[in-house]
């Protein structure tokens, strides 16, 4: 089967990021397994790379092309949408909530540094932590230099800043915003943190956006009870599949 390199395209932030190159496969309905092996590793042209891609949960077909073809499901993502307008309520008034501003941004970094347990680069085996825990590391990074997003939140405990939530938006229609990432320092969570995070948010973007989304790992309980508190419902969910290549083999 000829392969088509359009099918995959390079992610530079995460390649940067993960010192390894890294690429986001587009589709995988043209491929059988032979194909879709072939076009990993003329891409991994070092010897070394890393693929993903997300497909919906009752894609079974492609599922197993992937599957078969040395890809593996590290996470069910769940999408959740919220519409309409509701006040939002959060009970800790210690609590504060801003616009994050310069002398938040070591300790803001410093939180996503180490506080995610679920994400699906923490999920996969052949992903170190330390790598995992750099790249959410850098993602509040490109928030903090503006080169990212729409908004950084940081949640702040009298002199402690505890937790952040960095939103997107789309000006298309439909229009949207969504929690790109949200992170409680370990010392402060189970306090209201995250639930004062959210709300804020939602009073933010709910009258300027048609819709409000979030997703989270299948894995994450707690995440998902506190979206549906908030109104928030599912609207879809998808595995999301890895493969790596290491000298010059996939893994």
């Amino acid at each position: 089967m000829v392969t088509d390199p359009k099918s995959l395209s390079k992610d530079i932030w995460l390649s940067t990021a993960s010192s390894v190159p890294c690429y986001r496969l587009e589709s995988v309905d043209t491929y059988d397994t032979v194909g879709l092996k072939s076009i990993l590793l003329q891409a991994a042209t070092f010897g070394h790379a890393f693929f993903y891609i997300k497909i919906g949960v009752s894609e079974s077909a492609k599922l197993k092309t992937l599957l078969n073809a040395g890809f593996s499901i590290v996470d069910t993502q769940l999408t959740f949408n919220r519409v309409g307008y509701c006040e939002p309520s959060s009970h800790n008034t210690a609590i504060e909530i801003s616009d994050a501003q310069s002398k938040h941004h070591l300790p803001l970094q410093e939180i996503a540094h180490s506080c995610f347990r679920f994400s699906r680069f923490h999920q996969d085996n052949l992903i170190p932590n330390h790598i995992a825990n750099l790249i959410k590391r850098k993602w509040i990074e490109s928030y903090c230099s503006r080169s990212r997003g729409e908004a950084l939140y940081c949640a702040t405990i009298g002199n402690d800043v505890v937790g952040f939530l960095a939103t997107l938006s789309s000006r298309d229609p439909p229009t949207n915003a969504v929690i790109d990432l949200i992170g409680v320092d370990e010392s402060f969570q189970n306090q209201g943190v995250g639930r004062k995070l959210v709300a804020h948010f939602i009073r933010q973007w709910q009258s300027r956006v048609e819709s409000l989304l979030v997703g989270t790992q299948i894995i994450n309980r707690k995440s998902i009870n506190l979206y549906l508190d908030f109104g928030f419902r599912l609207k879809h969910s998808q595995y999301v599949l890895h493969a790596h290549v290491r000298d010059g083999r996939i893994v």
